[in-house]
């Protein structure tokens, strides 16, 4: 199959987890199934593939036979690859979560400053009507329960946590 990213991301599971099987030692496809877009369904395959191999390593335990000893070996050679892909997968969804943390914070932080201006202006009335869209709380009431978890947001500075350093509201 002629792999690009959009092919990729069209795949049923068994598709996917078939070619993520098949590419796992082409590092000529392999970063395709790095990107931001299936890196967790690449995480999620490549932890069941390692269950999977590491299930069937423990069935065939204790046999002797030279047909065996070589499938073990494949088995266990596979069982490396798919550990160091899945390694490499977790590196990735790791910084996704770290930046989308980030992300987030910053649009809590810049929401935080927007109620306190609003709050300042004759349009003060609206943060009791504006619904915030995860919790149900007013805009007013939101604002409220961040200056209660950490008082130093009602100082007129705004705490960046994943920086550390404030900014303070003009």
């Amino acid at each position: 199959m002629n792999l690009d990213i959009s092919t990729i991301e069209s795949l049923g599971y068994d598709e996917f987890y078939d070619e993520l099987g098949e590419n796992l030692s082409r590092d000529s496809n392999w970063p395709l199934f790095l990107k931001g877009s299936v890196v967790r369904r690449t995480g999620e395959a490549l932890e069941e593939m390692q269950t999977d191999v590491e299930n069937q390593i423990r069935k065939h335990e204790g046999r002797e036979d030279e047909e065996h000893q070589d499938w073990e070996r494949r088995a266990r050679n596979f069982h490396a690859t798919v550990t160091m892909r899945l390694r490499q997968a977790r590196r990735i969804i790791r910084d996704l979560d770290a930046k989308a943390s980030a992300t987030v914070s910053h649009w809590k932080a810049f929401a935080h400053k927007l109620v306190d201006a609003l709050d300042d202006s004759d349009s003060s009335y609206v943060l009791d009507d504006i619904i915030i869209p995860i919790g149900g709380l007013t805009a007013r009431e939101w604002r409220d329960r961040r200056v209660e978890k950490d008082p130093s947001r009602a100082e007129g500075g705004v705490v960046f946590a994943d920086f550390g350093r404030r900014e303070v509201a003009a």
